[in-house]
C-alpha cells in the first residue's frame, strides 16, 4: 500500500488524502448570479425601460430566485461608477464588463459576462435572468437578393408561401339581365 494512503481499522477502508488546490476550489465553487443594469437618467431608452426593470426585479425577488444584493444598478453619473464596475470585473473570470451604450443589462453565467439583447418587457427579461429560453423565432433578413432573385425566404431554398386567393363574390351590375331565348 502506498505511504500516503491510510486504512480505517474498523472497516478496512483505504482513504486517499484530500488535496485542496486552487483549481479544485474554483471548479467546485459556484459563482453567485449577479444581474446588473448600467443606465443614464437622461437616456430616453433607460427611462422607458425603468418600469419594466422594476417589475422584473420585484417578480424575481418575490420568487426568491435571487437576493437583493445580487442585483446591481449603476447610474452613469455615479461618482463610484468605475469602482463598482471594477469590483464586478474582479468576480468574473472571463471578459470585462463594459457599458457600450445605455441601458446595458448583464448577468454572469459560469463566471462569464452575458449581455442581454432581447425584448424590453419584464417577462422577457425575467425569463432570461432565470435561464428560461423563449421559443426561438426564425429571423428572416430582408436583402436585395431576396427581392431580385425569386422571393425566397432568407437562408432557405424553399419558396415563400403564396397567399390563397380570396373567393370572388358575384358582382352586382347596374344593367338588367337579358331574358334568355328559351323562356318564351
Amino acid at each position: 500500500m502506498p505511504k500516503n494512503h491510510t486504512t480505517s481499522k474498523k472497516r478496512g477502508i483505504t482513504h486517499k488524502p484530500l488535496r485542496k488546490t486552487m483549481k479544485h476550489h474554483q471548479e467546485n465553487t459556484k459563482t453567485p448570479l449577479v444581474i446588473g443594469l448600467i443606465y443614464a437618467k437622461w437616456c430616453g431608452h433607460c427611462q422607458a425601460l425603468e418600469p419594466e426593470w422594476k417589475s422584473m426585479k420585484q417578480n424575481i425577488l418575490k420568487k426568491k430566485s435571487v437576493s437583493p444584493r445580487q442585483i446591481v444598478e449603476i447610474e452613469e453619473s455615479d461618482p463610484d461608477k468605475d469602482a463598482k464596475i471594477e469590483d464586478i470585473n474582479k468576480t468574473f473570470h472571463g471578459g470585462k464588463l463594459q457599458a457600450n451604450g445605455y441601458p446595458t443589462i448583464f448577468k454572469n453565467v459560469g463566471g462569464k459576462i452575458e449581455y442581454y439583447e432581447g425584448g424590453r418587457t419584464a417577462v422577457e427579461m425575467e425569463n432570461w435572468v432565470l435561464g428560461k429560453t423563449a421559443e426561438k423565432r426564425p429571423v428572416h433578413q430582408k436583402t436585395w437578393r431576396n427581392y431580385f432573385f425569386g422571393g425566397f425566404q432568407s437562408g432557405t431554398l424553399t419558396p415563400k408561401p403564396t397567399p390563397r386567393p380570396k373567393p370572388s363574390k358575384p358582382s352586382r351590375s347596374s344593367k338588367p339581365s337579358k331574358p334568355s331565348r328559351d323562356s318564351k
